[in-house]
């Protein structure tokens, strides 16, 4: 079950950032962010139950816990990824991705002190070499393809 939540969630993301670059053409990045999260928010509401009364006994540092989660790795997050969606090929964006993990080995190791294990160095390793072979040189020049059709003969 599981994994079909997770399948779901692959597909409904992919659905999203090909729906998100035909909206980009007529939104600036920060104007679809800003609708995307508050269209996110009404369709959560209905899971909101009880939401008021844990804030009214949430301490203070938890509340400004989860406005920060909110305004910085969500928020500026998906504007930066609008934007670089809005000047690059959805295909060729969507591997930066795989940076993410990357990305937070260093800042676990380099904030929280964690150590990596060589294993997720080495997978770091691949995730960075996958990206560049998608980025720099998976975007040959595809010539036309020259017409397969018979032509008659005079």
């Amino acid at each position: 079950m599981h994994a079909l939540i997770i399948l779901s969630s692959s597909v409904f993301s992919g659905i999203y950032m090909v729906m998100q670059k035909h909206y980009l053409a007529r939104y600036r990045a920060l104007e679809f962010t800003a609708y995307s999260m508050w269209f996110g928010t009404l369709f959560m509401l209905p899971f909101s139950g009880g939401l008021l009364t844990t804030l009214r006994h949430a301490a203070p540092a938890h509340t400004a816990a989860v406005i920060y989660l909110g305004i910085f790795p969500a928020a500026l997050a998906y504007v930066a990824w609008a934007y670089v969606l809005s000047h690059a090929p959805a295909s060729r964006t969507a591997s930066l991705l795989y940076l993410i993990p990357v990305c937070a080995i260093f800042i676990a190791w380099v904030w929280l002190r964690e150590v990596p294990k060589v294993l997720s160095l080495l997978g770091g390793l691949v995730a960075i070499m996958g990206v560049m072979v998608v980025n720099f040189l998976g975007h040959r020049q595809v010539k036309p393809q020259e017409s397969l059709a018979v032509e008659p003969s005079a």
